[in-house]
């Protein structure tokens, strides 16, 4: 368990260390400018919620974002990646709450609602 323990503060470390770590503002000006871009094209949005430091948000970024069939089914949403290096800064932890995100990696799927016409 101690091994295990110290492999993965060695993975979050050397992740944590080589991140270009995002400022919580910079990650609401790329998810304002995402959600602008999907209702402009009409599109669904998929936001991935991730951190250097989390070892299942790194593979899933090596393996399942890389298979083939994932890119393919991903072609019809607008992807957001919202990295949550820091989530107890104030401005990361409304976006986190707001997306009822507890834990990383979450992906949510923001499907487009039509807004009603008044006849």
């Amino acid at each position: 368990v101690l091994l295990l323990a110290v492999q993965y503060a060695l993975t979050a470390w050397r992740g944590i260390r080589h991140a270009r770590m995002t400022p919580a503002g910079e990650t609401t000006r790329v998810l304002f400018e995402g959600l602008a871009r999907a209702e402009r094209e009409n599109r669904p949005v998929l936001l991935d919620f991730w951190a250097t430091w989390c070892k299942s948000c790194l593979t899933m970024n090596k393996t399942t974002f890389r298979d083939e069939r994932v890119r393919a089914a991903l072609t019809r949403y607008e992807v957001i990646k919202i990295q949550a290096e820091r989530p107890t800064d104030p401005e990361m932890r409304r976006i986190l709450e707001r997306h009822f995100v507890t834990g990383l990696p979450t992906f949510v799927i923001l499907e487009r609602i039509e807004k009603p016409t008044i006849p």
